[in-house]
């Protein structure tokens, strides 16, 4: 009996504040988690996406020694960012070797972060084909707040299969990144 008089006294009690109780267990009150994805940027009163966006791609050999593998890459991305690219800001560029070679990828921090809104990303790595045909090469970025760009893919074939090369497998070894 007294506990259908409780019951009722806090039913009446809400009831009359117009109110709900709260979830709370363990001292923890349940909140609603927004989704990085919904969130807009906003400037002078226009709203947009905050994701950065690569733009193209190019890869080039330049002419770099490589102290294990037979060749450097220059791996350039342009890019758009809307809150720009500060410090904490990551690049992250997979490799693949075809048809069954090596997989990898490197993830570093890019240097000369700034809140330039948009630019080019560029990564330096070696690489050695051994006997593989073709190198796929897949670019992405991460700025400050942790959004993470669209990804873009090159492919580089290798024209050097008749040359001696150092290495009979591939393989590739990270150098660095930079913002341009």
């Amino acid at each position: 009996m007294r506990a259908l008089i409780i019951l009722s006294t806090l039913s009446l009690i809400l009831f009359s504040c117009d109110s709900s109780p709260l979830s709370v267990e363990n001292g923890f009150t349940e909140v609603e988690k927004i989704d990085p994805d919904s969130i807009e940027c906003s400037e002078n009163n226009a709203t947009e996406d905050c994701d950065v966006e690569l733009i193209s791609i190019t890869v080039n050999e330049i002419d770099q020694p490589c102290v294990t593998y037979d060749f450097m890459l220059r791996i350039a991305s342009g890019f758009e960012a809307p809150v720009g690219l500060q410090s904490g800001s990551k690049s992250r560029v997979d490799w693949e070797f075809l048809p069954n070679g090596n997989t990898g990828f490197w993830i570093s921090s890019i240097t000369n972060a700034s809140s330039q809104r948009s630019g080019v990303i560029e990564n330096f790595g070696c690489f050695s084909f051994g006997d593989q045909t073709t190198l796929i090469i897949t670019q992405t970025i991460t700025d400050h707040n942790g959004h993470v760009s669209n990804e873009l893919t090159y492919s580089v074939e290798n024209t050097t299969r008749s040359k001696v090369t150092t290495q009979t497998t591939s393989g590739a070894d990270y150098s660095y990144s930079v913002m341009n």
